[in-house]
Parts: C-alpha cells; sequence; structure tokens
C-alpha cells in the first residue's frame, strides 16, 4: 500500500496486505529492534495455552512491495521460494497441530509469476506444515495485483484451492480495453469456480476522468462480487454511493461496495463483521502469521515484521531461526483503544456501556481528551451521540481514518506531533492474559 516510516533501524514499510492507516495500531513508528523472534515465541505459546485458540490466518509476501519482482523474476531471486517454504516450516513447528489455518491469502507477484511447480511446492508445504481442514476454511484469496493471469494460471489457481481473486488494475484515462481485459479476467474467474472475484481500484490516476464513469466502464463488462473504490480528494462520496446503488452495490465502509447477499453484509446485520490487521473479516481476533520478506504477523497483543530484504531475511532462515526483525507489544490501554477503533469501523459505532462494562472504566472519564476531540467532527455531523452509542456517520478511507486517530493513544511518540495525555491506569480486564514476561503495567 506504500506506507512507510522512519523507524529506529531505517525504514520499514507496512505490506500491501495490511489496512492503511486503519487497520494497524498501534502504527509502524513504534515498532522497535527490541522485539524480535523470541517475543514472538512466548506469544505463540500463549495462544497456543488460551482455552479457545485464536483462528490462524496466513498470508504469503515475496519482495514484491519493494519493486523486486513486479518486472519479472530475476535469477537473483530463483531461490525466494525455498527460503519462504522454509519459514512456513518454522511457523507451523511453532502452532499446535490441531490449529485450522481459516484463511490463506497470496500477496505480491506469487499468484502470477512463480512457476507452476513453485506453486505447487507453496501448496505443499502450507498444508504440510500447519492443520488445513478444507471443508471448513473460509478462503483462500490470490492477491494479483495489476497483472491480468492467463486462464491457464486462473484454472491452476483454482485446482490448487484458492477460491477467492482480486484484482487491483491501474487503469489509465481512456483505456477502453483495461475495462474490456479486466472484465474478462473477472469473467473467466467466475466461470471457473471462484467464489469472489474482487476489484480493488486504489490506483485510479488524479488525471482520470470522473470516477463514476472509470467504475461504470467496468460494471458495464462486468459485475464483481466485491469492488473498492478510492475516491479522490474532493469528489462527492454521497453522489457516488448512490450511483453504485443504481448497479446493486451498497457502501460497507472503508471504500467497499458489495451486495446485500454478501457474507460480509450478513455479518454485519448480525453484529458480527470484525476488523482486524487484514480489513473486515469474519473472523474474530485471528492471529495473522505473516510469511516472506517483510510480512508482518499480529498474534495476540504481539505484532512483529519481518526483514524487509531477501539477503537478511534468507540469513535468519539458514541459520534456523524465525526473520522477525522488530516488533511492538500492546498494553492493556493499547488493547482497548484498538478494540474502540475496531468497533468504529466493523460497526460504525462505540457501544459506550458494553466498552464500560468490559473495562470497567467511566469512558467520558477516561477518555476525556478524546470525547473533547470528538466535539468537532459532532459539529460537523461526522458522529452523533447516542444514550449508549455513538455512532459514526462517514463511510469513506479518510474521514475514518481522522476519527479513529482520535483514539490513537501513541500518536504522542510520532517525532513532531504534540504528545497525547497519558492513559488512566485501570484494573485488567477480566479473563485477559497477562505478557508472557510481565504484568500490564511492569512494561
Amino acid at each position: 500500500m506504500g506506507y512507510s516510516e522512519d523507524t529506529i533501524s531505517g525504514r520499514i514499510s507496512a505490506p500491501e496486505v495490511v489496512e492503511q492507516p486503519c487497520g494497524l495500531y498501534p502504527a509502524l513508528h513504534t515498532f522497535s529492534p527490541d522485539y524480535g523472534a523470541d517475543d514472538y515465541r512466548d506469544w505463540v505459546e500463549q495462544s497456543n495455552g488460551d482455552p479457545v485458540p485464536a483462528p490462524l490466518v496466513v498470508y504469503v509476501q515475496n519482495e514484491a512491495p519493494g519493486g523486486s519482482l513486479r518486472s519479472g523474476a530475476s535469477p537473483a531471486h530463483l531461490n525466494e521460494s525455498r527460503v519462504i517454504e522454509h519459514e512456513l516450516r518454522l511457523q507451523g513447528r511453532l502452532f499446535d497441530a490441531d490449529r485450522p489455518v481459516r484463511q490463506l491469502i497470496l500477496t505480491g507477484s506469487i499468484a502470477d509469476r512463480w512457476s507452476e511447480d513453485q506453486l505447487y511446492r507453496l501448496v505443499s508445504a502450507i498444508e504440510s506444515s500447519f492443520f488445513v481442514n478444507r471443508d471448513s476454511f473460509n478462503s483462500w484469496c490470490a492477491c494479483v495485483g495489476d497483472a491480468l493471469p492467463s486462464l491457464q494460471r486462473l484454472r491452476l489457481l483454482r485446482a490448487l484451492g484458492f477460491n477467492h481473486i482480486r484484482y487491483a488494475p491501474e487503469v489509465r484515462p481512456g483505456e477502453v480495453q483495461d475495462f474490456v481485459r479486466l472484465g474478462e479476467a473477472v469473467q473467466h474467474a467466475q466461470q471457473l469456480g471462484f467464489s469472489k472475484t474482487v476489484v480493488d481500484l486504489r490506483h485510479l490516476r488524479k488525471d482520470q476522468p470522473d470516477t463514476a464513469q472509470t467504475v461504470e466502464a467496468l460494471l458495464s463488462e462486468v459485475q464483481p462480487d466485491r469492488i473498492r473504490v478510492f475516491l479522490h480528494e474532493g469528489e462527492d462520496r454521497s453522489a457516488f454511493d448512490a450511483h453504485m446503488m443504481a448497479f446493486g452495490y451498497r457502501n460497507i465502509g472503508m471504500d467497499w461496495y458489495l451486495r446485500d447477499a454478501d457474507s460480509w453484509w450478513r455479518s454485519r446485520a448480525s453484529d458480527s463483521l470484525n476488523w482486524t490487521l487484514l480489513g473486515y473479516s469474519e473472523l474474530k481476533h485471528p492471529d495473522v502469521i505473516g510469511v516472506g520478506p517483510g510480512a508482518m504477523s499480529a498474534v495476540c497483543e504481539f505484532y512483529g515484521i519481518n526483514a524487509a530484504q531477501l539477503p537478511g531475511y534468507s540469513a535468519c532462515l539458514d541459520d534456523g531461526v524465525l526473520p522477525v526483525a522488530q516488533g511492538t507489544e500492546l498494553e492493556d490501554g493499547d488493547v482497548l483503544r484498538r478494540e474502540i477503533i475496531a468497533m468504529m469501523l466493523a460497526s460504525f459505532c462505540i457501544r459506550v456501556p458494553a466498552i464500560e462494562n468490559k473495562w470497567g472504566i467511566r469512558f467520558e472519564h477516561f477518555f476525556a481528551r478524546e470525547t473533547a476531540a470528538l466535539g468537532a467532527f459532532e459539529r460537523n455531523n461526522w458522529i452523533c451521540r447516542r444514550d449508549d452509542k455513538i455512532e459514526i456517520l462517514p463511510r469513506g478511507c479518510r474521514e475514518l481514518a481522522q476519527i479513529c486517530g482520535v483514539f490513537d493513544g501513541r500518536a504522542g511518540d510520532r517525532p513532531g506531533l504534540v504528545p497525547a495525555a497519558a492513559d488512566k491506569r485501570f484494573p485488567q480486564r477480566e479473563g485477559a492474559p497477562a505478557s508472557p514476561q510481565n504484568t500490564p503495567f511492569d512494561r
């Protein structure tokens, strides 16, 4: 997603599959090389010991976010698949054998540019390293970026078990053929039995004609199951939402449009839709295992990111060490803030009594600074206070990011920002595990 920040040890970038800026709390500037593979192992052990272990999500990426493989594989990177298989095996040994992988995502350029043999070996490594129950898995998604895979490649992905496919094309102004080719690719995937076809129009150019016309050109060719559209600043969101409704799509939030029959809508209606590191999910609090150079993992209250460059990543694995280069641990105050942010994005509200009862706080007292800051959003009709909740009215990514930013308790750690008021101490919530090494307030 192109998002990066300066850190103690240089620059690290959020993987393209990670939701920015709302999906990662705390943000990358809080990651430190003081946290590494040993801390990750401790948190995995704690997760394994939970009475009801969290569902597992695995995503695999190569160096494509840094640009090394988008223009084609080079001989220097032909061992990439080998070292990624090695990390999969090391990761698999950490997690209890009866914990099923509910979701698998391929990102970078793996699904499109790796050879058939490499893809077969990758899937084999996943199935031999983790418990994969194909009767109960949520989804296997192949993200192909701006590539339009051949029919042969789509058949291979489907044969390997992938049932979701996600395109992120770069749409050029006036290029009708772009939409024709994209439409054909989506139709081929639908005909081959992919249960979800997803189009992510995040690469609309600024010199693009009206976005509604651009999307209409696509929808006149084919209707994907889900479509994400990032409007340019200044475009009328309400008018675009009305335009999408004419095609049968509604805005679920964070610039996602889908139909009423979609499982995300059904989950939203039953109040069981969740927000995770990877965005919307029907899985509740999954442990996310990131595999590959620069991949990010989230296990319980620990976040870690792998060495970003292939040489350093490979060197760790050759030594039999997980390549976790930096990380951060969430204290209880962070977990509470993350819960509020996730609630706003998944349910478009803050259920104040539920937060108060669970955490033993008085919301407006504990979040006095944040409550005052929300006043500006209320005056702009972005939020509406009710007796038992605070409703969030916008649905666009930019607006939601601003509202969520009010609860970024670590924003003051970022250079150049005014430090936020320190969190008030409060009792640890009932049933919450302490850190593997410390109590919540010792860190």
